[in-house]
């Protein structure tokens, strides 16, 4: 299910449907590149741009009309202090001013972590579809593998709002409490009719889907643990992980798949590890070669060669006898991710067939697969002498 070469361009997930037009959107993001902000104006239109130019090289009347038309329709929360200015500056990032909005959250230690663009059409005849994404990259042009959910729904009229929608919702709603600034009023009006109104939309599942839950730890008074319930098996695909939060997800079943990268597998528990059965990184195929996701702060060039480089997607699957459930979004495997930060993940159901572990790794059709990029993990040397120290400070212990 993971299908490796299914590439999905985030600025084609921003443009209209047929006969729609942006009317607003609300964004979230963890760190910001203000150069890849100016791009989205551009996919709003028709304008037909490829992810892998530079902004410096597009069309600057077409951008600098894109922004003129759009940039006061868009709402762009971060975390405060993690916006990465180009080292030259632009004119064009004057348009932008108004539309990003940093935030920080009272909880020492914690983080505004969630990925997620709200975006609201309006059709020809009035009606409103709505198009949410849930990402695990950042918006910048960071080179990480990623993953990216879409989905789209329209908005009902109706008194009663879905509960199931009630923790985007919440999380939208958030957004004005916790900016270091107060809103002006067009931003808060935005805030509050998406809050609103999402609570209304009736999301279309995606193909093999039976049902659907949203969660957004930290935003709100709602549950922080997605993963309650039977697991049989799980597979953890994160790039950051920690020991105690990884105990408890292999705290039941057997046979459990670890992904991530090779320094964060390294800092866990050795006895944590010995509860999965496979551990795996991105292979060191030049394609796939790691180099570190950006919340390490790692992205300081980019890469020229457009190849992608380090594991940055998020994903839980758990499989319970016939039945799967998926979870993807902003949250690492991690104990800081579901208490304290504000993240967002979207829950699917699925049958372990279509959706569960071994069809998120493996191919039935035997094209290439997720596996395939893939090495099994191997501790150096450095690994090893950790593991020793912590045995023998294990038995002085006694």
């Amino acid at each position: 299910m993971l299908d490796p070469m299914d590439r999905n361009m985030f600025t084609e997930a921003l443009r209209p449907p047929v006969g729609f037009s942006l009317d607003c959107t609300v964004a979230t993001t963890y760190t910001l590149d203000l150069a890849s902000l100016l791009v989205a104006p551009l996919s709003f239109t028709v304008f037909d741009w490829d992810e892998t130019e530079h902004f410096s090289d597009l069309d600057p009347i077409a951008l600098l009309d894109a922004l003129r038309q759009y940039s006061d329709r868009m709402s762009l929360f971060c975390q405060a202090g993690r916006i990465r200015i180009p080292p030259s500056y632009n004119r064009l990032f004057s348009y932008l001013e108004s539309s990003v909005h940093e935030v920080n959250l009272s909880r020492e230690g914690a983080s505004f972590h969630p990925k997620v663009w709200v975006l609201r059409f309006v059709g020809e005849s009035g009606e409103v579809w709505y198009r949410l994404l849930v990402m695990s990259r950042n918006l910048t042009f960071d080179h990480s593998w990623d993953m990216m959910l879409v989905l789209g729904g329209q908005l009902r009229d109706r008194v009663n709002a879905y509960s199931r929608n009630h923790p985007l919702g919440n999380l939208v709603e958030t957004l004005s409490t916790i900016a270091t600034e107060p809103l002006d009023d067009t931003t808060q009006r935005r805030v509050d009719r998406v809050q609103y109104e999402i609570r209304r939309v009736q999301f279309d599942l995606p193909d093999g889907f039976t049902d659907y839950r949203f969660w957004a730890p930290g935003a709100g008074k709602t549950r922080t643990w997605p993963f309650s319930g039977r697991r049989d098996r799980v597979l953890v695909i994160s790039p950051f992980v920690s020991s105690r939060l990884l105990a408890r997800l292999a705290g039941q079943g057997e046979e459990h798949i670890l992904v991530s990268e090779p320094e964060s597998i390294a800092d866990t528990d050795p006895e944590v590890r010995e509860r999965f059965k496979q551990i795996y990184m991105i292979g060191d195929d030049p394609a796939v070669m790691g180099a570190g996701p950006d919340e390490a702060e790692a992205e300081e060039e980019y890469p020229e060669d457009g190849e992608l480089r380090g594991l940055h997607g998020k994903m839980f699957v758990a499989d319970a006898g016939r039945s799967s459930r998926l979870w993807v979004g902003s949250a690492n495997a991690t104990y800081a991710a579901f208490h304290g930060n504000v993240e967002f993940l979207v829950e699917l159901h699925g049958t372990r067939y279509g959706s569960g572990v071994d069809a998120c790794l493996q191919s039935a059709s035997g094209d290439v697969c997720f596996q395939d990029i893939l090495v099994p993990y191997a501790p150096t040397d450095e690994d090893e002498s950790a593991r020793e120290d912590e045995l023998d400070r294990r038995l002085e212990a006694g």
